[in-house]
C-alpha cells in the first residue's frame, strides 16, 4: 500500500491559494516547463471531406472525463489535417484542459494520440514534471483555476493564463511517482465506494419504483384473492376490486387555454403562476415565477384555475408528467401545454390517482395511445380512456398512507448516501 512521508519544514508558495508547500518544493512555471504547449481548431462543419470515414482522432472538451482518455466521439479525415496549420498530434500521455464552456476546468490524460479543437489546452513533454502528478494538481487546483477566468455569461481561461500558472512540485520525479501512486490507489478506493454508492441508490430507486407499482395495482393486504384485470398488462387485480375508466371517475378533463388566448407576450413576472410541461417534475409543480399573468388575464381565463386535488398532465413530450395540485398550487393556472384533471372525490381519493397516473404502466399506455409525427401529443379522449383500478375509498387512503410512509423511508436513505458521495468527493479532491 502507498504512503506519503510527512515533511519537517514548509514555506510559502507565494501562491494565495495554495499557502505553503514543503521547503524544498519548487514553483514551477507551465510555460517554462513544458515543450509542448499547444491548442488546436474546428475544421468546418458540415464539410464531408473533413469528417466523413475520419480516421484522426479529433478530441473536443466534452471527451475530458477527469480521468484516462482511451478515446473520442469524433474522427477527421487526413485531408481536415493536412489543411488546417493549426492542428497538431498530440501524443500519449498529453495533458488536455478544457478551457471554455460547460466543461471549463475538466482534464484528462490521453492514451490515445490525436488532435484537439480550439477549446482545449494541450501540455506534453515535460523533463521537470511527472505527466500524472500535473494531471492531479490540475484537478484539485479547478476551481481557483476556474476564478481567473473572464467572460461574461460563459466563464474563459486562455491558453495564456495556463502558461502563467506556477506549480509547486517535488524538484525530483521520484517523490512527484510516489504522490501519483499514492493518489492512484486512494482515488481508486474512493471511486469504488462511490460506485457502489450510485449503484445502491439505483437499487433503492428501484425498489421504491416496484414498490409503488405492487401498491396500487396488486393492494397491501396479504394473501387476497385475485381475479383477471381483463387488460393485458395490468395482469390480476384483488377480486374486490374493479376496474374503470378514468373518464368515469372525473367530473371534468380539460385542456389549457388557447394559444389564441394567451400570447408568451402577456406573461409578467411574479404574479399568478401559468403550468406547463416544463414546470411538473417527478409529480411535483414547480413554477417559473417569470411566467405569470396579471389578475386582469387571470380573471379572462379563471376557468383554467386550478383545484385542490386536479391532476395536470403535460399534454406535449414526455407522456405520463403529471403531479397533483396541493394547498399552494390552487388559484395556479393550467397553461396551454397542459390538461387538467378534476376527479369525483365520493369515488377516489386524488391522492391514490395521482400516484397510479405515475406508474410506468401508465407512461407505457400513454405512449402507445398518443398522436403526433414529430412530437407525441395526448388529448382528453386518450386521457380519459386510462384504465383505472378502483378499490373501495379506504382502501385507497391506506394505500396512499403506506406508499407515504415506506418512500419517505427511501427517499430518506437515498438522501443520506447522496450527502455521503458528495463527501467523498470533497474528500477525494
Amino acid at each position: 500500500m502507498a504512503t506519503l512521508t510527512t515533511y519537517n519544514t514548509y514555506k510559502p508558495s507565494g501562491i494565495d491559494w495554495i499557502g505553503d508547500i514543503p521547503s524544498h518544493w519548487e514553483s514551477r512555471k507551465v510555460s517554462r516547463s513544458f515543450n509542448v504547449i499547444g491548442s488546436g481548431t474546428t475544421p468546418k462543419a458540415g464539410d464531408e471531406t473533413f469528417y466523413k470515414d475520419g480516421v484522426i482522432n479529433w478530441i473536443n472538451t466534452g471527451d475530458l472525463n477527469d480521468g484516462i482518455l482511451y478515446e473520442c466521439n469524433r474522427k477527421i479525415t487526413e485531408q481536415a489535417f493536412r489543411e488546417h496549420s493549426t492542428l497538431k498530434i498530440y501524443p500519449v500521455e498529453t495533458l488536455l484542459i478544457a478551457m471554455y464552456g460547460a466543461t471549463i476546468g475538466r482534464v484528462s490524460l490521453t492514451a490515445i494520440e490525436g488532435c484537439t479543437n480550439q477549446a482545449c489546452c494541450a501540455l506534453a513533454d515535460s523533463e521537470y514534471f511527472l505527466q500524472r502528478f500535473v494531471f492531479y494538481w490540475f484537478i484539485a487546483s479547478r476551481e481557483d483555476i476556474i476564478n481567473l477566468s473572464y467572460g461574461g455569461g460563459q466563464p474563459n481561461i486562455s491558453q495564456e493564463i495556463v502558461r502563467f500558472l506556477k506549480i509547486p512540485c517535488p524538484p525530483s520525479l521520484p517523490e512527484q511517482t510516489t504522490i501519483a501512486h499514492y493518489l492512484d490507489e486512494k482515488t481508486a478506493q474512493l471511486d469504488t465506494l462511490i460506485n457502489r454508492k450510485r449503484r445502491l441508490i439505483t437499487l433503492l430507486r428501484e425498489e421504491k419504483t416496484a414498490l409503488i407499482n405492487e401498491a396500487v395495482t396488486k393492494g397491501i393486504q396479504p394473501n387476497v384473492a385475485m381475479k383477471d384485470s381483463g387488460i393485458d398488462w395490468l395482469g390480476d387485480i384483488p377480486s374486490h376490486w374493479d376496474v374503470k375508466k378514468l373518464k368515469h371517475v372525473a367530473t371534468s378533463l380539460q385542456t389549457g387555454p388557447f394559444g389564441t388566448q394567451l400570447h408568451a407576450e402577456e406573461y409578467i413576472e411574479g404574479n399568478i403562476p401559468v403550468i406547463n410541461p416544463a414546470n411538473i417534475y417527478d409529480g411535483l409543480i414547480i413554477p417559473d415565477w417569470k411566467c405569470c399573468v396579471s389578475d386582469g388575464k387571470y380573471h379572462d381565463l379563471i376557468r383554467h384555475s386550478l383545484q385542490y386535488g386536479d391532476i395536470v398532465f403535460g399534454r406535449r413530450g414526455e407522456m405520463g408528467r403529471c403531479a397533483l395540485v396541493s394547498d399552494k398550487e390552487v388559484g395556479w393556472l393550467c397553461g396551454t401545454g397542459c390538461l387538467n384533471v378534476r376527479l369525483d372525490i365520493n369515488q377516489v381519493r386524488p391522492e391514490f390517482i395521482s400516484i397510479y397516473l405515475r406508474t410506468n404502466f401508465i407512461k407505457e399506455y400513454l405512449l402507445l395511445n398518443s398522436v403526433g409525427t414529430t412530437m407525441d401529443n395526448l388529448n382528453t379522449s386518450i386521457l380519459g380512456e386510462i384504465p383505472l383500478v378502483s378499490p373501495n375509498l379506504s382502501e385507497q387512503s391506506k394505500i396512499v398512507a403506506f406508499l407515504d410512509t415506506q418512500t419517505t423511508k427511501i427517499d430518506h436513505t437515498i438522501s443520506r448516501i447522496e450527502r455521503e458521495i458528495v463527501l467523498m468527493q470533497e474528500y477525494r479532491t
